[in-house]
This record gives C-alpha cells, sequence and structure tokens, in this order.
C-alpha cells in the first residue's frame, strides 16, 4: 500500500502537516502548463482552473439543466448552474476560516491560502458537472437502458477482442450503475477535447478534489463507494493522479483515500442543495412557508428566534424593513446555513488527522450530531412533500421517457459490426446515405470532440471498439440539456415543435 510518507500526528509535527498540504495542493497538471510565466504560481494556475470551468460547454449547459422543477420564463427557480455557483460559495465560506485556523496552528503555509481556498471553490462549481440532463431520473434511465438491454449487448459485443467475461461485465456494469460522478470526471479529463487527451487539463489538486466516490462502481464494502466514481476507461488517469500527490493506494494503485478538500466540497453541497430545494418549492407554491416552519416545529426545531425577528419586521414602521415573500424562510436559511457552515470548519478541524492519514471514513456533517439530524429533517421534508410535487414528478417522467427513446434509437449503432461501423462513419463512402439513412443521420449528430475521443481510445485499444462506440453515445446523450433531449426525442419522433430551448 502507497501512502503519503507516513501518516502524520498533525498535533505533533506542523512542519510535516505543513509539507502534505503543500503536496496535496499541487499545481502540476498531467499535461505540463504550456504558459511558462504562469507556470508554478499556485495562484495564477487556482485562476486559471476557474477560467477552464466557466469557459466551457459542459458547464455553460448547467444553465439549461434543471435543479429540481422544470425551467421556468422568470428564472424564479435554481437551475443546475445557480446551484453550483451558490455551492462553490458555501465552499468558500467554509474554506476561509478553516484555513485561517490551519495558518494560525502552522498547518498551512500563508502562500497557499488562495489556492486553497480557490480549490475548495473549484471543485464546487465542478460537482454537478457530469448531471445527465433531467438529473437522477436522466441517471435512472440511462441505467435502466443497458440492464434491459444487457443481453443484446453481450450477443452483439462478446466474443470481439477483450470483451468477454469479466471485461465485458465490468464495462457493461459501469453504464448498468451510471452515474453523473463519473460521468463528470470522464468530461473534465477527456471529452473537453482541445487537441489531446486530457480534456480540461485541470490541476491535480482539483481533479483529485473533484472525485467523492473511490471505486469505478457502487459497492457494498469500503469508504465512499456506495456509488462509482470513475469509469473503467479513466482508471489509468486516476491513477497517475493519486501516485503524483503520494495519496493512500491499494496494491494495483487505484484510490484509498479522498483527497482532504473533497469533504469540504461536499460539506458546501450538503448544505445548500435541500435549503435551495424548499426555497424554490416555495417559489413555485408548492408549499408554503407557514407549512414549512410548522413541520420543522413539529420535529422539534425550535424556531423562536427566526419567528421574532420576522416578526419584528412586519411591525417595523420602516419601509425599508418590510418583510418580503417568505422572508421568513430566508431569515431561517441564513441563520442555519451559517451555523452549518460553522460545524463544517469545525468537524474539519476536529478531524484533521483521521482526514490526512485516509482513516476518515463518512462526511464532515455527520460528524456533527445536530448537523445530521438538522440535516436529515431537511431531506425528511423535501422527500415528503418536494421532490414527489406533481411538478417534479412530470419534469422527471418527460425525461426518463425521452432518454430512453433516444438509447432506443441509436441501439442499431452500438449492436452493428465495428466494419460496418466505419463504413457508416467514413466520410468518402458515397453509399453510407442509401446504406444507413437513418444511423447516418444520427451519426452526424455526434459531437466532433466526443468523436475525437472515441477515435483516440479505439486507436490505443481497438479489442474494446464496441463499447467505445456505446460510451461515445451516452457521451452524447448526457452531454445534453434538458431541452435538447426533447427536442431530438421529437424530432426523432417526427413530433418536432420549434420554440424557446
Amino acid at each position: 500500500m502507497v501512502r503519503p510518507s507516513k501518516p502524520v500526528a498533525v498535533a505533533a509535527n506542523k512542519t510535516q502537516v505543513a509539507d502534505l498540504y503543500r503536496q496535496l495542493l499541487s499545481s502540476e497538471r498531467l499535461r505540463e502548463t504550456t504558459d511558462k510565466v504562469r507556470a508554478g504560481d499556485p495562484n495564477q494556475e487556482a485562476i486559471s482552473d476557474t477560467g477552464r470551468i466557466v469557459r466551457s460547454s459542459p458547464f455553460r449547459r448547467l444553465q439549461s439543466k434543471a435543479q429540481v422543477f422544470s425551467m421556468v420564463r422568470s428564472g424564479a427557480v435554481r437551475t443546475r448552474l445557480t446551484h453550483s455557483i451558490e455551492v462553490s460559495n458555501y465552499g468558500e465560506l467554509i474554506a476561509e476560516p478553516l484555513v485561517r485556523r490551519l495558518i494560525a496552528k502552522g498547518h498551512l503555509s500563508e502562500d497557499l491560502r488562495f489556492p486553497f481556498i480557490k480549490t475548495v471553490s473549484n471543485a464546487c462549481l465542478l460537482h454537478d458537472i457530469g448531471n445527465p440532463p433531467f438529473g437522477h431520473m436522466g441517471e435512472y434511465a440511462i441505467q435502466t437502458w443497458f440492464e434491459e438491454n444487457k443481453t443484446k449487448l453481450r450477443g452483439a459485443w462478446v466474443g470481439f477482442g477483450k470483451l468477454k467475461g469479466d471485461a465485458f461485465k465490468r464495462h457493461l456494469d459501469a453504464y448498468s450503475n451510471f452515474d453523473g460522478n463519473p460521468h463528470g470526471f470522464r468530461i473534465i479529463t477527456r471529452l473537453q477535447w482541445f487537441h489531446d487527451e486530457y480534456g480540461m487539463n485541470l490541476s491535480l489538486s482539483l481533479l483529485a478534489s473533484y472525485l467523492k466516490y473511490m471505486g469505478e462502481r457502487p459497492a457494498n464494502k469500503g469508504k465512499f463507494r456506495k456509488k462509482g466514481g470513475y469509469f473503467p476507461t479513466e482508471e489509468e488517469v486516476v491513477k497517475e493522479i493519486w501516485k503524483r500527490l503520494k495519496l493512500n493506494t491499494d496494491s494495483q494503485g487505484l484510490p484509498l483515500q479522498r483527497h482532504p478538500l473533497v469533504f469540504l466540497m461536499e460539506a458546501a453541497d450538503d448544505i445548500s442543495y435541500c435549503l435551495s430545494d424548499i426555497e424554490d418549492a416555495l417559489e413555485q407554491r408548492i408549499i408554503s412557508e407557514a407549512a414549512f416552519l410548522s413541520w420543522v416545529e413539529s420535529k422539534g426545531f425550535s424556531l423562536d428566534d427566526v419567528k421574532q425577528q420576522a416578526e419584528k419586521l412586519k411591525k417595523s414602521k420602516k419601509k425599508e424593513d418590510a418583510l418580503t415573500t417568505n422572508g421568513a424562510y430566508h431569515i431561517f436559511r441564513i441563520k442555519y446555513s451559517g451555523d452549518l457552515v460553522t460545524r463544517a470548519v469545525d468537524a474539519y478541524e476536529r478531524n484533521e488527522d483521521r482526514i490526512l492519514s485516509g482513516e476518515m471514513d463518512r462526511s464532515l456533517l455527520s460528524t456533527d450530531i445536530k448537523a445530521t439530524s438538522f440535516l436529515d429533517m431537511l431531506k425528511g421534508f423535501c422527500a415528503e412533500y418536494v421532490y414527489t410535487s406533481r411538478q417534479a414528478i412530470e419534469t422527471e417522467l418527460g425525461g426518463l421517457n425521452a432518454i430512453k427513446r433516444l438509447l432506443d434509437a441509436y441501439k442499431p449503432m452500438m449492436l452493428m459490426k465495428t466494419q460496418a461501423f466505419d463504413k457508416l462513419r467514413n466520410p468518402e463512402n458515397k453509399d453510407r446515405l442509401r446504406t444507413y439513412p437513418i444511423l447516418s443521420l444520427l451519426y452526424s449528430l455526434l459531437p466532433n470532440k466526443h468523436v475525437a475521443a472515441y477515435e483516440w481510445f479505439t486507436s490505443r485499444d481497438g479489442d474494446l471498439e464496441p463499447f467505445y462506440r456505446a460510451q461515445l453515445v451516452v457521451d452524447y446523450i448526457a452531454g445534453m440539456t434538458d431541452s435538447h433531449v426533447l427536442k431530438i426525442f421529437n424530432m426523432i419522433n417526427g413530433t418536432q415543435q420549434f420554440g424557446i430551448e
């Protein structure tokens, strides 16, 4: 087992801890930085990471992916983009006071203040970048499609090169258990193709800070393995990152330890999403403020201070103090999000030894009884009243059907022989439109950068070509916005309705 030099006793050796943080906040990239002026400046490299994220098309497309409710023209509810920005802000709110504490204790060098905070913020910006259209229902649609078509895919693939036995199961399992987390890692390391296979070529510290789950597929045992963290196609990238950052690995070089900053990104998301989803439900009038506050009190949480502040503002004669619609909820959100931020900072400091040594086996906020109780209460309310609302269900069911039908349309392409697929995609084959009239049109929709990734993978390992072809199709569909899925679905089914996307 490879370990980061040696697990250190944080309180006993400040120099070792400071050196470990410097090692883990490496601004190196998988491909060396070409800008020699910026190279080696951790502040500039962290800013460069932000630029690579916010200027990327997958990040921009988050503006047209629903958080919970279908997007409305007024922009009143959150999209995946605005949610990611909010999570990034919570990440900074957690990281900044934590950094001050770490510097004061001699655990972190002053010159790493900005890279630490910015890397947390950047990881938060990225945390949802792999979400397919229609969120968790989109994930479910892809999972069930591959499970339902497993027999046909096996019949077409097994016996081809390496796609036999365990190899077939391993690669197919990755998509029978499809999840936005490994797809996001694939996007940032492969699919943002510029001129080579390094994708966005983000810093090693940021790539490691993105990876919440440490296996390539869900597992019943092991830390942080309830979901897959990466696909088999990105395994070598993960190995290289963990090797260069000297994080704990098993005998095969695969992760046994999370990067410490992942815990901060995860805490920021935990604080954000339930509070935000409830606020959107209030905005959509799915629930009332009074009903929510009453429900919270019924679970044993005192809201006396929230109610007192709201009542004071209501009675104020100053126009500028007037309480807006759902103002009491805003007071509630501000108060408790601030409390959770402080608890996350305290939890990291309390568990720093275990986090740095790789022994930490749970999320930060789950180590705090009060934070856990509060978040469980919010999740319970969302499960009962928000995620089961008619608006949320209609959005998800519409997306489920559209995604599965798109995969059905591309299924003949996934099942055909490699030689036939080569003819289909060969621009010099003048007969392809006549031989494959529908598939030729469907192939023309595939993004060039995804095709470039497919060609790179097959050039390195042609024995896995049928799987890479299926992966190419999923890369395309999973990268779509909600509205684009519906547009292509309607186009294929002859029910195209033109309008605002």
